[in-house]
């Protein structure tokens, strides 16, 4: 569990390395489970853009704040499955 823990803590910046490796590699592939674990970098990363862009314009809502730790929490399970084959964490 701590692990997954510390992707949690550290989203921001491994969602950014888990895109960094695709655009190295594109159009390589990098197999299905990197093409899911890429989905939820990407997908975190814009839910985490709009939640800051509202957050600026004092329009945040409880909403936007449940979705950010779901994407995150997506992320970093699946960051941590592929990392257990893969890459350590």
């Amino acid at each position: 569990m701590a692990a997954l823990e510390q992707c949690l803590e550290d989203a921001d910046k491994l969602s950014q390395e888990v895109v960094s490796v695709w655009e190295e590699s594109f159009p390589a592939s990098n197999g299905p489970e990197f093409q899911i674990l890429l989905d939820k970098a990407l997908f975190y990363q814009s839910i985490r853009k709009i939640a800051d862009y509202r957050h600026q314009i004092k329009k945040l809502s409880e909403n936007d704040e449940v979705e950010v730790k779901a994407a995150r929490l997506a992320f970093a399970k699946a960051y941590v499955a592929l990392a257990s084959v893969q890459v350590p964490c």
